[in-house]
């Protein structure tokens, strides 16, 4: 069981009801999108770029996880095209459960690594959301997301920097084995903004805007949830719902307090980086 949620909060796995009855993924996707500061960020810059293009356009999602995104957008926007890339079979199985059982036409994913795998051409919208910094070759696929672009095409993408910690509990539970998703997985890069700019300029791009996240406050919301879900990792089994029931009533309105205070602030540095970028 341990392990199985460890699998699930990695997105590695999910549980088999979803794939018998895949419209709940909405349900992970609303927690998701709720619970994850970046993605609030991630919301936000897709919304403002996306209103300079006109009802039809191409948005292409490099490591498109669940589909969060590109779901969030394919509805409302009947006349455009998603198409998603992702290297775990289990994202790009789910998403075209997903697929079939709310009849999209206009919304594709295909497996395979961003690295060697053929992109689409001509794309207005490119969002690659925490996913390079786990790239090697990144110098190489941002070089192939400039390629890919349409003239005048917008590149939004989020990467975290700095790694600046805050709380000593979680400073001392990086050291413990896969207490966290870079820690399990391996990092192939340590950004600060400077050398994410420097790479994105350097693919070719003008940067657009910079915003920084995690902050002080966004910050330390993480480190909690992190714990909260390294907790949940470790613990017997029958603490599981004290241990949830605890964080949900008591810890989790003032971490989602912490993201707003984050979110409506005018961050200087942080943790995270969203850039957006064009092709001229």
């Amino acid at each position: 069981m341990k392990n199985k949620i460890s699998s699930y909060f990695n997105l590695n796995d999910f549980p088999q009801l979803l794939f018998r009855y895949p419209r709940l993924l909405w349900g992970m996707i609303f927690i998701n999108q709720i619970t994850v500061l970046r993605n609030w960020y991630v919301r936000r810059g897709l919304k403002k770029v996306m209103k300079q293009f006109s009802t039809s356009f191409t948005m292409f999602d490099a490591g498109s996880g669940m589909g969060d995104f590109i779901f969030l957008q394919s509805q409302k926007n009947k006349n455009c095209t998603f198409i998603g890339i992702d290297s775990s079979p289990a994202n790009i199985s789910l998403s075209d459960k997903f697929i079939e059982a709310t009849h999209q036409t206009n919304t594709s994913f295909t497996c395979g690594d961003l690295q060697t795998i053929e992109f689409p051409a001509n794309v207005n919208v490119l969002l690659c959301n925490t996913v390079l910094q786990y790239i090697p070759n990144d110098a190489t696929v941002l070089q192939k997301f400039y390629s890919a672009l349409a003239p005048n095409g917008k590149l939004v993408i989020y990467v975290p920097v700095n790694y600046h910690r805050k709380l000593l509990l979680y400073k001392a539970l990086l050291s413990k084995p896969n207490f966290n998703y870079d820690t399990s997985v391996g990092r192939a890069h340590t950004y600060t903004s400077e050398t994410i700019k420097d790479k994105i300029l350097s693919a070719g791009f003008t940067i657009d805007e910079v915003q920084f996240s995690y902050g002080k406050y966004g910050a330390i919301a993480y480190e909690i949830f992190s714990i909260f879900q390294w907790l949940l990792r470790v613990i017997p089994f029958y603490l599981l719902p004290i241990v949830i029931i605890v964080y949900s009533v008591f810890i989790f309105p003032t971490t989602l307090v912490l993201m707003a205070i984050d979110y409506c602030s005018n961050n200087n540095e942080g943790n995270g980086c969203l850039i957006i970028a064009s092709k001229k």
